[in-house]
């Protein structure tokens, strides 16, 4: 995480930044979706681009899923166009959301069209789950497909935020779906989003926590 950028979102996503050299998270920017409570906060990272050859994997595994999907529904006709979409840079990006990951190799999809079926709509024009096949195939999607996530035993993350390890902001699709996303080109706009969401803090006079 990023003493460099987090952001908060009022239906439970939120993100963080850490700037510690020495942490796993320096300088990353998290997507929280899920905290409080006495739940596990759960968060993925935005901005750790996978490497050029476990990329070309990923893309080809999820064009076999998505052929085999498409068979299955019938809808072979629609495969040149999922096909097209997975190659495109543009239209879908892959990268690590963190060192947790389970024996079934579980990734998770971010999104900008929170109208398709299935999808949550966990911060403005910012979506998880939902049919990829039908994500990718529609034109004006932009995906981020992560490997990985990132999880805070209970109470964790608010610790790591009081110690200053995590700075705070709202969430910003533009943000998120940056497609030139790397640590140090998205740090920038990540800091500005956590002074934007400080100065709006002052304003309303209020030091509650996200």
């Amino acid at each position: 995480s990023t003493p460099g950028a987090s952001w908060s979102h009022d239906g439970g996503s939120s993100g963080g930044a850490g700037e510690n050299p020495d942490g796993a998270f320096f300088r990353t920017i998290v997507l929280v979706t899920t905290h409080g409570g006495r739940r596990d906060s759960v968060g993925y990272v935005m901005n750790d681009k996978l490497p050029k050859e476990e990329d070309l994997r990923a893309r080809r595994m999820l064009r076999e899923f998505g052929d085999s999907s498409l068979s299955e529904r019938g809808q072979d006709s629609r495969q040149a166009n999922l096909t097209e979409a997975i190659q495109r840079a543009d239209r879908l990006w892959l990268g690590c959301g963190g060192p947790v990951r389970d024996v079934w190799d579980t990734w998770t999809h971010v999104h900008s069209c929170t109208t398709v079926e299935g999808s949550v709509e966990i911060a403005p024009r910012v979506a998880i789950d939902g049919d990829i096949v039908e994500i990718l195939l529609h034109e004006r999607c932009f995906v981020k497909l992560l490997y990985g996530s990132s999880v805070w035993a209970p109470g964790q993350l608010d610790a790591e935020v009081k110690r200053g390890t995590w700075l705070v902001a709202n969430s910003s699709a533009s943000l998120v779906f940056d497609r030139d996303a790397q640590r140090e080109h998205a740090w920038d706009q990540a800091l500005s989003a956590v002074r934007e969401h400080l100065a709006a803090k002052q304003l309303a006079g209020g030091d509650e926590e996200e």
